[in-house]
């Protein structure tokens, strides 16, 4: 695939226009004794590809010239497209003419300033992973802090589900019993109304006023009293004696 910008041409580690191109095996492509250096300044870690942190070693570098060319060609082509708009106005091109001669006489660096760049570009990146390490391990600890707070919350919810389930089992056993002591009490009910139909009460027998006459007055005649007979004196004549008829 051609190359789209600029950036496409500048070393990640020193910033600037490739020259020899190398590839890591992971296929990120770097100036040659850029990443050579790198390599060489590897720490206890062993040499990781700056770009995605992925292993590499001397052995796994390629040389990419036809990428050098491309980077050329794309220079070349940038740098007609800048001429063609200077040409609009030749007052820029006296301004610029200058800059653009010192940009292409400037020397290439040297070992050691690559050295350099790549010590300071190793100790960026060990910064930024103890800036990476530094928030993965507060992400986890907010991690582990809302893991305790929603188990707190679930074990909380769980016992509130149970006492309900007690007091709902409670409920049940109550209205259970009541229903028990009902049904008793029907049952009692039906078999009293049982017995009272098998033997039914004895009702005394209704009392009759009879109208009694009250008796009527008798009479008796009661004779009177008979008088002892007088024995006439000798030669007295006798009394006669009448009874009366009732």
């Amino acid at each position: 695939m051609p190359i789209q910008n600029i950036d496409e041409c500048n070393c990640p580690i020193l910033h600037m226009q490739m020259d020899e191109v190398s590839r890591t095996p992971c296929g990120h492509r770097f100036e040659k004794a850029a990443i050579i250096q790198w390599i060489h300044h590897a720490g206890y870690r062993g040499p990781v590809c700056p770009c995605c942190r992925g292993p590499i070693t001397l052995h796994g570098l390629v040389d990419d010239p036809e990428y050098a060319a491309e980077i050329r060609q794309f220079i070349a082509r940038q740098d007609a497209l800048e001429l063609e708009a200077e040409r609009l106005d030749a007052g820029i091109i006296e301004e610029l003419a200058p800059a653009r001669a010192a940009e292409q006489e400037a020397p290439r660096l040297t070992e050691q300033e690559i050295e350099a760049i790549v010590r300071a570009e190793m100790q960026r990146q060990i910064d930024d992973d103890a800036l990476f390490a530094q928030r993965l391990q507060a992400e986890e600890d907010e991690a582990d802090a809302r893991r305790e707070i929603e188990a707190v919350e679930v074990a909380e919810a769980a016992f509130q589900a149970e006492q309900e389930a007690a007091r709902q089992e409670a409920l049940e056993a109550a209205r259970q019993e009541a229903l028990e002591a009902a049904r008793r009490q029907e049952v009692a009910r039906q078999e009293a109304a049982r017995l009272a139909a098998a033997n039914p009460p004895v009702r005394p027998a209704a009392l009759v006023q009879v109208a009694v006459p009250a008796p009527a007055p008798v009479q008796v005649a009661v004779p009177a009293p008979v008088a002892a007979p007088v024995q006439p004196a000798a030669g007295a004549p006798q009394p006669k004696i009448s009874f009366a008829r009732f």
